[in-house]
């Protein structure tokens, strides 16, 4: 496909991942890795549209315009991708296929996203019909979360050759 062939071109056949899982899918030989090139811009792709519901959260003070841009981009989002895989999980233009982190799947997975993203806004920030527990817990375990972060800020600086040093007197 595509993405194998420009990692080819860009990083040479001897880089690229000899067994991928994709082998046994779709019965192959051919070396491919998952995450090369194209599967990069497309999880940038991916992080540009989480960019947008944070942008869409800080521009729009009204909870029904965020609600709404949610549900548009969620709309639009699903459209490209059943246009780009014609409706079929391996069918159309470009495949749904998360081993290569596909634009299909890309916007089929952004669009969902979209969809749960405004579901929890509205039942969680507008409704207070969950209080998002277990994901959330306000104030009452910061201090013991700052703990652990301290804790394993100490333990990662041992174990890995990078890291910033400051300067603590000039604090």
């Amino acid at each position: 496909g595509a993405a194998a062939y420009i990692d080819k071109m860009i990083f040479g056949a001897e880089r690229l991942y000899q067994t991928p899982t994709c082998m046994e899918i779709y019965d192959t030989t051919v070396p491919h890795d998952p995450e090369g090139l194209l599967g990069t811009l497309t999880s940038c792709f991916m992080c540009f549209l989480g960019l947008q519901a944070g942008k869409i959260l800080m521009l729009f003070p009204d909870w029904k315009s965020r609600v709404r841009r949610f549900l548009f981009w969620g709309v639009v989002l699903g459209i490209l991708a059943l246009i780009l895989c014609r409706g079929w999980k391996n069918g159309g233009f470009i495949p749904i296929n998360k081993n290569l982190w596909s634009l299909s799947f890309v916007l089929a997975m952004a669009s969902f996203a979209f969809f749960l993203f405004a579901f929890c806004y509205v039942t969680i920030d507008v409704y207070k019909v969950w209080s998002g527990a277990p994901f959330y817990y306000p104030g009452k375990y910061v201090c013991s979360n700052l703990y652990h972060a301290a804790v394993t800020g100490m333990i990662v600086t041992q174990l890995l050759p990078i890291y910033f040093q400051m300067d603590y007197s000039k604090i």
